[in-house]
């Protein structure tokens, strides 16, 4: 059965096309046979009967994603999951009183014309967090869209720089600032782990300057990760975990994680745990 790699047409900068590379060259090892194609060129996809044929869904394409399921084919991760895990927000209500987060309370509606026309909503939020608490818009990438606040100022100030954009506010976790592990999960087992640091930033993320370095991580947070992704149903994901007073929290999980530094520093080929994982499947 031919197998397709699905990835962005527009984001073709360095660091993508060797992500692409490494998966269709991972599928190329193990024997499959796969093209790799763009959320353009898979047009033609919705010409044909899917019949179940796998697809590596690596974008946030949702509507293409969406189609080729009606067609039949089998995204892996499906259009679901990208969706719930491109939104912070849906991340957390679908994992709410399922999985150990940080306590997170969601901002209330307001249309983009609008904004927030005021704060006093902001009472609530910080009877329940207390300061500092962490500020995030529901989409983002890299740890942008990110922010540290530590006074009701601050937070009006971060408001109103963000805009209409649909935010949530959630506990600051001291014992993780500036680190965290990202643990990578491929068909219900953590494939590869790292702990990532930052001694110059709350976030750890390496595209904010974070580094990454091998680490055996405990049972209870592997268990965690593995969780998370059957509660949500990914295939594979990028999970990333804060180190809680009692425990480890999940922060977010990432359903098309980049893994090129991660493998490096591992010395395990994501690539192909995912590829043999969608060989597999069928």
């Amino acid at each position: 059965m031919k197998n397709y790699i699905i990835v962005n047409e527009f984001l073709n900068t360095n660091s993508f096309n060797q992500i692409y590379s490494e998966l269709k060259n991972a599928f190329l090892s193990l024997g499959g046979e796969v093209e790799l194609l763009t959320n353009v060129t898979a047009k033609k996809l919705l010409k044909e009967n899917g019949n179940g044929t796998p697809i590596l869904f690596f974008d946030k394409d949702l509507f293409l994603a969406k189609q080729l399921e009606k067609c039949g084919y089998r995204c892996v991760n499906s259009a679901k999951v990208i969706e719930t895990c491109d939104d912070k927000a849906k991340t957390y209500l679908a994992l709410s009183g399922k999985i150990e987060m940080p306590k997170t309370l969601l901002a209330p509606f307001s249309y983009n014309t609008v904004g927030f026309t005021n704060f006093n909503f902001l009472r609530d939020i910080e009877r329940e967090l207390c300061y500092p608490f962490v500020i995030k818009q529901n989409k983002g990438s890299f740890g942008e869209q990110v922010y540290l606040v530590n006074d009701n100022k601050q937070a009006i100030e971060t408001l109103k720089k963000i805009g209409h954009t649909e935010v949530l506010f959630q506990q600051y976790i001291k014992n993780s600032c500036g680190k965290d592990y990202r643990v990578y999960v491929v068909g219900g087992r953590v494939v590869a782990c790292a702990l990532r640091y930052n001694e110059s930033d709350f976030r750890s993320n390496v595209a904010s300057g974070g580094k990454m370095q091998m680490v055996n991580l405990p049972t209870s947070y592997q268990e965690l990760a593995v969780n998370a992704c059957n509660v949500l149903g990914a295939d594979f994901a990028g999970v990333d975990l804060l180190i809680g007073d009692n425990g480890p929290l999940v922060c977010e999980v990432n359903s098309n994680a980049h893994f090129t530094a991660l493998s490096k520093i591992t010395g395990v080929n994501v690539a192909k745990c995912i590829a043999e994982y969608i060989l597999n499947l069928f």
